[in-house]
């Protein structure tokens, strides 16, 4: 086996080469560019070099012209490899220089192992060649343009890094803010749904005391209305007039009959807003780690009573839900979806207007549909919306991540979010889900 000297600057290469040389039995000593290797060269003499052509301070080019032209180190075989796209001219430069051979990266590690087997069998004994001048200065203007040639190369790999990582850096900037939103999101469900239950349990018994007030009233309500009876056909009712003069200042004949109106409608509040906390503890719920069947059609109805005090000002709802089949996905994931689209209707309209939504389903897909008769958006608005950040709203109104997240919702559910509008007309929404067997 054969000490190797190898001289290349990336270190992950240079290690990669060693591990596949050492597990041959060579024995391998790496540097990072030719000037170390020359060092190298000073204090024990290898059975061969191997060198990439681009290194700092001194690249494969000069280090072989170096110990070719040096009697001490001019037999050692020399291997220069280089990038994929390296020119014959690249090539014919190395063996002018007096490489042995040139490969190209990657390097097969097979043809590695028949070149070294090759290089190290072969007699090596002649003397360095004289050059010529004109020669030289050809050899020169060659190596010129070579080297000239890579780090235009290199430069724009460089460029193309540089814009990489800084796509890389916005999106990752991208990525965390969402991250943030989603992490509130997530916090202000759970506080909302701790409200909701703390609120459902006063608010229970206070439908209920409703309940029993109502019957109370009744009792004392008839007992009113006999006592009014007896009044009228008992002229001679002691203190009749005094009761009479009490009814007619207290006004208790209206009252006897405002009280039940007045009872049931608090009742009626209470149950709407039962209602709502319900449908708020569902929505808030915390998201399944698992997927779940689920009614879209019934998803929908309860994110519109979740904004009905956003929408009931500015826009009518209007439904055209065609039968569905149960869908397996994260609700909550996609309540928060038709939750933003909603809003952002409402937000779009310019006085009354009307939010429609349709589903239905063609045997493989459900469909949702959501439209609007708001102010719409031209072209150039229309191709950010989702782009995280991108918002038309006024500071403090919007984040510009509602959307960006539906749409990616939407994709992790294996479905697609498509938007047209037209300034003046509306804006309308098309989620596709498909259904899996």
């Amino acid at each position: 086996m054969a000490t190797i000297l190898i001289a290349d600057d990336d270190n992950i290469t240079r290690n990669l080469l060693e591990l596949n040389l050492q597990d041959e039995g060579h024995q391998v000593t790496g540097v990072a560019n030719g000037e170390e290797a020359l060092d190298q060269l000073r204090t024990t003499r290898p059975d061969m070099i191997i060198a990439d052509v681009m290194m700092p301070v001194m690249d494969g080019y000069a280090l072989c012209k170096a110990c070719k032209n040096d009697p001490a180190w001019h037999q050692i075989p020399i291997i220069l490899y280089s990038s994929s796209y390296t020119k014959e001219q690249e090539r014919q430069l190395g063996y002018d220089f007096g490489a042995d051979r040139y490969l190209v990266k990657p390097i097969d590690p097979h043809i590695l192992s028949t070149t070294i087997s090759q290089l190290l069998t072969k007699t090596h004994t002649a003397e360095p060649a004289e050059i010529s001048l004109d020669k030289e200065m050809q050899r020169l203007k060659t190596y010129n343009e070579v080297l000239f040639n890579k780090l235009s190369k290199k430069m724009q790999e460089l460029e193309q890094q540089v814009k990489r990582l800084r796509e890389s850096e916005e999106q990752l900037k991208a990525t965390q803010s969402q991250l943030v939103q989603n992490e509130k999101m997530a916090t202000l469900g759970q506080l909302s749904a701790g409200i909701a239950h703390e609120i459902n349990t006063p608010l229970s018994f206070i439908a209920s005391n409703l309940n029993t007030l109502k019957r109370y009233t009744s009792h004392f309500t008839a007992l009113f209305a006999a006592v009014e009876q007896g009044l009228q056909n008992h002229t001679d009712f002691p203190d009749g007039n005094r009761l009479k003069e009490l009814i007619d200042t207290r006004k208790l004949a209206f009252v006897s009959q405002d009280i039940g109106e007045l009872i049931d409608e608090s009742i009626d509040g209470a149950q709407r807003l039962k209602a709502i906390v319900l449908n708020l503890k569902s929505f808030c719920r915390q998201d399944q780690l698992e997927k779940t069947e689920a009614d879209l059609n019934k998803l929908l109805k309860t994110t519109v009573n979740i904004a009905h005090c956003e929408l009931k000002y500015t826009t009518t709802v209007e439904f055209d839900l065609q039968s569905l089949p149960e869908y397996r996905c994260f609700p909550q994931q996609l309540g928060q979806v038709f939750l933003n689209l909603l809003l952002n209707a409402a937000q779009a309209m310019e006085g009354q207007g009307i939010i429609r939504i349709h589903t239905w389903f063609d045997g493989e897909m459900i469909f949702v549909e959501i439209s609007d008769t708001g102010t719409g958006m031209p072209q150039e608005i229309k191709e950010k919306i989702f782009e995280p950040f991108f918002t038309t709203k006024p500071i403090g109104l919007g984040t510009g991540l509602g959307l960006p997240i539906s749409a990616d919702i939407i994709r992790r559910h294996g479905g697609t979010i498509e938007v047209t509008s037209i300034v003046g007309e509306g804006t309308h929404f098309l989620i596709t889900l498909p259904v899996l067997p």
